[in-house]
């Protein structure tokens, strides 16, 4: 079997991934492949004290995890909270001790599947919009603890829901994550059936725009809903 997963946050207050990490050592006991599709960790929003524990937190996680199943392979994919270029730095190190372990920093073509993270449903985006919004990300942000507090009271009032649906409608990101495609190479005519993707937090099941079916699995955050996406490689 085959697993896709985004949008974890992991070291933002607001994640409660640690809820399913029980879920994610099942799959990966049995599966084949387990793709991390981005915003694993959130560095933005880190309760940690610097970028650089946060990244050593990173590390020990994914260490821990895929070590933990030697007969799946898994991959990483950048999103734009955990793209920081300390964490690619040490990602990369990681990938190359471990021998089930490997990263993409924009998409994962596999067959007439893709996975991505989805943050080129922003606004259309070729591959250097995509460059240069994830540039914006670099140095991570430290959030003042009144912007915790703002963001929390936002989550109680189910407002970061809300927010998510109204800006994310099905259609306008199939058609932003289709233009960006097409952009690299990789449009319907390549035979694509399937995209899975995240960073909406908004989930997504077989929708289908222009003969492609999109899924996503949403996040976990309070308030969201949030699924193991199972991926059919055929």
């Amino acid at each position: 079997m085959h697993y896709f997963v985004s949008d974890l946050h992991i070291f933002s207050a607001r994640s409660n991934a640690a809820q399913y990490e029980a879920a994610f050592n099942e799959r990966a006991s049995t599966g084949s492949t387990f793709v991390l599709g981005g915003d694993i960790f959130d560095f933005d929003w880190s309760t940690l004290p610097s970028a650089e524990a946060t990244v050593d937190a990173a590390i020990d996680w994914l260490h821990r995890f895929i070590t933990s199943h030697p007969d799946c392979q898994f991959h990483y994919l950048l999103g734009n909270h955990d793209c920081l270029p300390l964490f690619v730095e040490r990602l990369d190190e990681l990938s190359n001790s471990l021998s089930n372990l490997a990263w993409e920093p924009f998409y994962l073509r596999i067959g007439d599947i893709l996975m991505l993270h989805g943050d080129v449903a922003n606004r259309h985006m070729d591959a250097a919009g995509l460059i240069a919004a994830r540039a914006m990300k670099h140095e991570p942000r430290r959030r003042p603890a009144y912007h915790h507090q703002l963001y929390d009271l936002a989550v109680k009032a189910r407002l970061h829901k809300a927010i998510s649906v109204a800006i994310n409608p099905k259609r306008l990101v199939a058609r932003r994550i289709m233009s960006y495609l097409e952009s690299v190479g990789h449009g319907v005519e390549t035979g694509l059936t399937d995209v899975y993707f995240g960073h909406t937090h908004v989930p997504m099941e077989r929708y289908c725009y222009q003969g492609v079916y999109f899924h996503n699995g949403g996040a976990t955050m309070p308030g969201l809903k949030f699924q193991i996406l199972e991926v059919n490689l055929g």
